[in-house]
C-alpha cells in the first residue's frame, strides 16, 4: 500500500470512528430534542392549568367580595330593624307602665270615693250646718244665719 493510500485510509479509518463517536452524541441531543419538546409541551399545558386555576380564584374572589357586601348589607338593615323594634317595645312597655299606673290610680280613685264620700258627705253637712247654724253667743241658742232666725235648743 502507499502513503497516499495509507493516509486516505487512516482519514476514512478516522472519519469512520469521529462519525461512530459523533453519531451517538447526535443521536442523544436527538433523544434529548424530543424529550425537551415533550417537557416543554408539558411545562405550557401546566402553565395554562395555573392561569386558568389563577382566573377561577380571581372570579371566586370577586364574587365572594360582592357576596361579603351584600350580607354587610343585609347586616346593617337587620341592625336598624332591631334598633326600631327595640324603640318600639320600650315605647310600649313604657305605655303599658302609664296605662297601669292611670288604672291603679282609678281604682284608687273610685275606692277613696266610696269610702271617703260618707265621710265628705258628712263633714260637708257638718260644715254646712255649722256655717248655717251658728251658736249664738252666750245661750243655748242657735241662729240661722239665712234666715236670721234664732231657735232654741
Amino acid at each position: 500500500m502507499s502513503l497516499a493510500r495509507r493516509g486516505q485510509r487512516r482519514g476514512s479509518l478516522l472519519g469512520d470512528m469521529a462519525n461512530h463517536a459523533v453519531s451517538p452524541e447526535r443521536k442523544s441531543v436527538n433523544g434529548n430534542e424530543g424529550l425537551c419538546v415533550q417537557v416543554m409541551i408539558a411545562l405550557a399545558s401546566h402553565l395554562q392549568q395555573v392561569e386558568s386555576e389563577k382566573q377561577k380564584l380571581r372570579a371566586q374572589v370577586r364574587r365572594l367580595c360582592q357576596e361579603n357586601t351584600w350580607l354587610r348589607d343585609e347586616l346593617a338593615n337587620t341592625q336598624q330593624r332591631l334598633r326600631l323594634s327595640e324603640e318600639q317595645c320600650a315605647t310600649l312597655d313604657e305605655q303599658k307602665k302609664h296605662l297601669e299606673f292611670m288604672d291603679e290610680m282609678k281604682k284608687y280613685e273610685q275606692e277613696t270615693t266610696q269610702v271617703l264620700l260618707p265621710v265628705t258627705s258628712q263633714c260637708l253637712r257638718k260644715s254646712v250646718w255649722c256655717w248655717l247654724w251658728r251658736p249664738h253667743v252666750g245661750s243655748g241658742s242657735v241662729m240661722c244665719r239665712s234666715h236670721m232666725l234664732i231657735l232654741t235648743l
